[in-house]
C-alpha cells in the first residue's frame, strides 16, 4: 500500500497547554497532549491558568525546632490564626498570619499525631492520650479527673438519664425534692401495725430486739407493697429499749402513745415535727440521759409525767412564744423557766438510693449547698447516701446532686477481635484507654469519631451531646461505639461522605474493607446510632482519605482511588484516579503519605515529593472512570551544612580580570585581596584572578525530606525530619520581597502596576536552593510509527516566559542518536530587581519565542525535554513546535 505521506512535504508538530503528566511506560504510548515527565511545574489558575505550565513557587522556612515534625495543625482562636506544631516531644503554638515566633506550650509523645478543632479549642491525639489546647494556648492532658471532662447525670430521680462517659471515673446522679419528707430516712428495724387498711394508715409498734443507735421514724412506709401513712407511735412501743440514742420523728405523725419511750436509758435527743399534737403520759419517763428535746408548733396536749425522772433535761425547745405554750393542755409538765422559745430543730435526715455502683461518694449538694452526709455500703460498694438537711423548709423544691467514683473505676472492653462492655473477669481494656489510644479521628454528623486503637482494631467510638444540646468532644457515651469487621485489620482512616461515614480498613477479614454508616435514632430512645448501610469488600486502604471537593478519595495498593457514588442509597464502586502517575506513586510509602487540598489541587504528599491532582482537569479513563491530570513536585525539604554560592562578577578592579562567563557559579576556591584599601573577592579562571561576588543562593548539604504536611486555604505547610517548618510561597502573591519593599522610592501601587498579582521571582527558591524545573514531551512518532522523519532545520521553537537570568536548556532524544543537550537560551526580557522606582520606565514582556538549532535526521521517535535550574528565575512554557519531513521506511541499524 502506498504511503499517504509525501517525502517532500513539511509537517508541523505542536505541543501546547499540556494537560498533565503521564508516566506510563517509556513515554511513547501516551497522548501528545500530555507530558512524559514533569518536575516542579504546574498550572497556576490564579495566574494565567490553563494556557501555560509554569514553575511552582518556592518555599521558605518559618521555624527551626530541632526535632522531627510529627504534626502541623491550624487553630483559630480569639480571631487569630495559629499553627500548632508538634516537634519531637514538644508542642508549640505560633501566630500564622502574619508568621510569629513559636512558643512551647507543653510536651506529648514523640510520634505522629492527629487532631481536630472544636470551636476555638484544638485536640491532639498521640496514640497514648488526648490533649486539649484552649484558646489561650494552654495544653491540657485529658485525664479522668480533670474538670474539662464532662461528667454526665447518669440517673435523674431514679431513671436512666445520660450515658456514662468513658473518659471519666466520676458519676453524677440528681434527685428533685418536691417534698423532702417523701424520702425522709426511716429505720429499717421499726415494726408497724396497720390501723386502717382502707384509709391506708398505720402506727409504729416497736423495733427489733437489740436495736442500737439513731431511730428515724418515717412519714410513710411500704407494707406488703402498699404505701401506708404513719400516724402515731403506739403506747409502750419502745418501752425499755436501752439502745436508742437519738429519735427523729417524721412529719405527719400526730400522736405519741403512753410510755412510748419509757426507760430508754441511753436516749439523748428527741426531735418532733409540727404535726405531733399529743404526747401521752410517761412517754419519756425514766430517760435519765435525755438532755435535748425539740417540740413542734402543733402540740396541744401533754400527758402527766411525760418527762418524769429525766434528770439531765435542763432545757426544752419550743418554736412559739410563752403565750402559745400556755394553751397547751397540761403545759405545766414542762418547767416553764427551762423552755427555750423561738427555736426549733427542723433538721431532716433523708436517704437516697444510689443507682450507680459507687466506690466512693465525693460530694453532695442540695440546692447548691453542701450538707453533712454518710455513705451506706454493702459488700459490693456504696448503695445509698444519708443526708442531713438543716431545714426541711429550705429543702422543698431543691435538687440534690450526688457525685462519686464508679465502683469498677472504668468500663472494660475485651481485647483483640471484638469489643463490648465487660464487667466480668478476664483481660479487659479500660474505656478511658480504649478512646485515648485511638490514632484516627474524623468529624461527621456534628460529632467526632475515634478509631485506630491497636488493641481494638475494629472499634469506632463517637462523641455524645451533653445537656447543653451541643456535641461535647470529651463525652464518649459508654454505648457510643460500633465494630466494623471481626478480625485484626485496623481502621486506617475515616471520611465523612455526605450522608455517610466511610470507615477504611487495612484489609478484608471476609466481612468487608470499607464500611458506610448512616445516622439514625435507636428505637425506643433518643440515642443516635450509626448502623452499617453498605460494605465494600476486597479493597484495602493503606493510607489517608480526603474529600476532594465532591470526590471522596483514599490511598490503596492500586494508587489513589475514589468512591464513585455519593448517595448511600446507590451501590458504590471504587475507581482508580491515578493511573497516569502510578508508575512512580506505587513505589512510594503510601502508608506515610498525607492528602491535602491546596489551591484547587489534591496534594498527595510523601517523603519529599508532592503529586498534584488537578480538580479542574479531568478525563475519562479507558476503564470508564473519571481520573485527574497530575503534576509532580520533587525536592521538597530543607538542607543542613549547605554552602553559599559565589558567582563571577561582570566588573573587576584595575589589574584584575572579568570571567569569560560572568554570572556563572564559581567552582574553585574563593580568596580575598585588598585593592587600594578596598577588600575584593577573587577566584582563578585559566590562571587569571577574576572578580567574584557572594549571592543568597546555596547548594549541596544534607537533604532532609518533608515528612509532615498541612494545607490551610492557599497555604501549604510542611515539616521535616530535622525539625524545620516551611510554607510554600503561594501566599506571597502580589507582595514585594523585603529588599524591594525597603528600597528608596518604593511605592506599592507602582509595583503592582508592573507586576500585578504575580509572585516575585525572589520567592521561587527552595529555601535559597535552585530547584529544577523540567518537562518532557511524549516520545513521539508523530502518528507514523513505520517511517523515518527528519526535523526541518531551524524549525524547533519554544514559546515561553521568564525573568532575565532564567535559562531554558533543551535536550532532544531520538531512537537514533539517544539524548543530547543542544543549547540553552536566556528567556526573560527584564529583571524586576533592575527597576528604578523613581522613573518606572521599563516595561515587561509577557512571553517570548525562542528558536533552537535542532536538526535531527532519520528518527522514528523523538522526545524534547526543557529544563531550568537558574536560581530564583521561574519559567513558563506555552508551547513547543517543530516541523519535520517524512523519509523512507525504517532501516536496520
Amino acid at each position: 500500500m502506498k504511503s499517504i505521506y509525501n517525502s517532500g512535504t513539511k509537517y508541523t508538530r505542536t505541543y501546547s497547554a499540556p494537560l498533565g503528566v503521564d508516566r506510563d511506560g517509556d513515554g511513547s504510548n501516551i497522548s501528545p497532549r500530555r507530558l512524559a515527565y514533569s518536575e516542579n511545574m504546574y498550572r497556576d489558575y490564579k495566574g494565567e491558568g490553563g494556557g501555560v505550565i509554569e514553575s511552582i513557587p518556592g518555599f521558605r522556612r518559618i521555624a527551626q525546632l530541632g526535632k522531627k515534625i510529627n504534626g502541623i495543625f491550624t487553630q483559630l482562636a480569639g480571631g487569630t490564626e495559629y499553627l500548632i506544631l508538634h516537634s519531637g516531644t514538644s508542642v508549640y503554638r505560633m501566630a500564622a498570619d502574619p508568621i510569629g515566633e513559636p512558643i512551647k506550650i507543653g510536651t506529648i509523645s514523640d510520634t505522629r499525631t492527629r487532631g481536630f478543632c472544636d470551636g476555638e479549642d484544638f485536640y491532639l491525639l498521640d496514640g497514648s492520650a488526648i490533649y486539649k489546647i484552649n484558646r489561650e494556648g494552654t495544653l491540657i492532658k485529658v485525664e479522668r479527673t480533670r474538670a474539662e471532662v464532662y461528667v454526665p447525670t447518669t440517673y435523674l430521680n431514679g431513671k436512666e438519664y445520660e450515658q456514662r462517659n468513658l473518659l471519666t471515673n466520676n458519676f453524677r446522679e440528681e434527685f428533685f425534692l418536691a417534698d423532702p419528707w417523701d424520702v425522709a430516712l426511716g429505720t429499717s428495724d421499726i415494726l408497724y401495725t396497720v390501723i386502717d387498711p382502707e384509709a391506708k394508715y398505720c402506727a409504729v409498734s416497736g423495733v427489733l430486739q437489740g436495736f442500737w443507735g439513731q431511730l428515724d421514724i418515717p412519714r410513710s412506709v411500704d407494707i406488703g407493697g402498699v404505701r401506708f401513712a404513719v400516724k402515731e407511735i403506739l403506747s409502750e412501743a419502745f418501752d425499755g429499749v436501752t439502745g436508742l440514742r437519738t429519735v427523729r420523728i417524721g412529719e405527719g405523725i400526730e400522736k405519741i402513745g403512753d410510755f412510748a419511750f419509757r426507760g430508754c436509758t441511753s436516749l439523748l435527743k428527741v426531735v418532733m415535727p409540727d404535726t405531733v399534737t399529743e404526747i401521752g403520759k410517761g412517754a419519756f419517763s425514766h430517760c435519765d440521759k435525755l438532755c435535748e428535746v425539740y417540740l413542734g408548733s402543733g402540740l396541744k396536749k401533754l400527758g402527766t409525767g411525760v418527762f418524769e425522772l429525766t434528770y439531765d433535761l435542763n432545757e426544752y425547745n419550743y418554736p412559739l412564744g410563752p403565750e402559745k405554750l400556755v394553751l397547751v393542755e397540761n403545759y405545766t409538765e414542762l418547767t416553764v423557766d427551762k423552755v427555750n422559745y423561738r427555736t426549733r430543730n427542723r433538721a431532716l435526715f433523708i436517704r437516697l438510693p444510689l443507682y450507680t455502683k459507687g466506690e466512693e461518694i465525693t460530694r453532695i449538694t442540695v440546692g447548691g449547698t453542701e450538707p453533712y452526709f454518710d455513705t451506706v455500703y454493702d459488700n459490693y460498694g456504696a448503695i445509698a447516701v444519708d443526708i442531713e438537711l438543716p431545714s426541711d423548709y429550705e429543702a422543698y423544691g431543691k435538687t440534690v446532686v450526688i457525685e462519686g467514683i464508679y465502683l469498677s473505676g472504668d468500663v472494660g472492653f475485651t481485647g483483640k477481635g471484638s469489643s463490648f462492655l465487660d464487667t466480668g473477669a478476664g483481660k479487659t481494656i479500660g474505656g478511658f484507654d480504649a478512646v485515648t489510644k485511638c490514632t484516627v479521628c474524623e468529624r461527621f454528623d456534628s460529632r467526632v469519631f475515634f478509631s485506630g486503637n491497636p488493641d481494638l482494631p475494629n472499634t469506632v467510638f463517637y462523641t455524645e451531646r451533653d445537656l447543653s444540646g451541643e456535641n461535647n468532644p470529651l463525652y464518649i457515651g459508654a454505648h457510643n461505639f460500633f465494630n466494623d469487621g471481626n478480625g485484626y485489620y485496623p481502621t486506617v482512616s475515616m471520611l465523612a461522605v455526605r450522608d455517610a461515614l466511610a470507615v477504611f480498613k487495612s484489609g478484608d477479614d471476609g466481612e468487608g474493607s470499607i464500611f458506610y454508616h448512616t445516622p439514625t435514632v435507636a428505637e425506643g430512645s433518643m440515642q443516635k446510632i450509626y448502623p452499617v448501610a453498605y460494605v465494600h469488600s476486597g479493597i484495602a486502604s493503606i493510607g489517608g482519605s480526603k474529600s476532594f471537593f465532591d470526590d471522596p478519595v483514599f490511598l490503596t495498593p492500586l494508587g489513589l482511588c475514589g468512591l464513585t457514588q455519593l448517595n448511600i442509597s446507590y451501590e458504590r464502586s471504587v475507581a482508580v484516579r491515578s493511573h497516569n502517575v502510578n508508575r512512580d506513586l506505587l513505589s512510594e510509602k503510601l502508608g506515610e503519605a498525607s492528602l491535602e487540598v491546596w489551591c484547587g489541587y489534591l496534594a498527595l504528599c510523601v517523603a519529599g515529593k508532592i503529586y498534584l491532582a488537578d480538580s479542574r482537569a479531568t478525563f475519562t479513563h479507558e476503564s470508564g472512570n473519571t481520573e485527574y491530570e497530575w503534576f509532580i513536585l520533587n525536592g521538597i525539604g530543607t538542607y543542613r551544612y549547605d554552602l553559599g554560592v559565589w558567582r563571577y562578577s561582570s566588573m573587576a578592579p584595575e589589574g584584575y580580570h572579568v570571567s569569560e562567563t560572568p554570572d556563572e557559579i564559581v567552582e574553585g576556591t574563593v580568596f580575598n585581596e585588598v585593592v587600594n584599601g578596598i577588600s575584593y573577592n577573587f577566584a582563578k579562571e585559566n590562571g587569571k584572578k577574576c572578580a567574584v561576588h557572594p549571592t543568597d543562593e546555596r547548594r549541596f548539604g544534607i537533604f532532609y525530606a518533608a515528612i509532615t504536611y498541612h494545607a490551610y486555604g492557599d497555604r501549604l505547610f510542611f515539616g521535616t525530619e530535622n525539625g524545620d517548618v516551611c510554607v510554600f510561597n503561594n501566599d506571597m502573591r502580589g507582595k514585594p520581597p523585603a529588599r524591594i519593599e525597603n528600597a528608596e522610592g518604593f511605592k506599592l501601587s507602582e509595583y503592582k502596576s508592573v507586576y500585578g498579582n504575580r509572585i516575585h521571582p525572589d520567592f521561587y527558591s527552595f529555601i535559597d536552593h535552585a530547584p529544577r524545573y523540567a518537562i518532557s514531551t511524549v516520545l513521539d512518532n508523530c502518528g507514523i510509527p513505520h517511517l523515518e522523519k527528519s526535523t526541518v532545520k531551524g524549525s524547533l521553537s519554544v514559546k515561553c516566559r521568564g525573568e532575565r537570568g532564567a535559562k531554558i536548556h533543551l535536550e532532544v532524544g531520538t531512537d537514533k542518536n539517544g539524548y543530547s543537550e543542544h543549547t540553552s537560551f536566556s528567556v526573560g526580557e527584564f529583571n524586576f530587581s533592575d527597576l528604578d522606582f523613581s522613573t518606572m520606565t521599563l516595561d515587561s514582556v509577557s512571553y517570548t519565542t525562542l528558536p533552537f538549532k535542532e536538526k535531527e535526521k532519520r528518527w522514528v521517535e523523538k522526545q524534547i525535554t526543557l529544563y531550568s535550574d537558574s536560581y530564583a528565575c521561574p519559567i513558563g512554557i506555552y508551547s513547543i513546535s517543530y516541523r519535520y519531513t517524512v523519509g523512507g521506511n525504517i532501516k536496520k541499524k
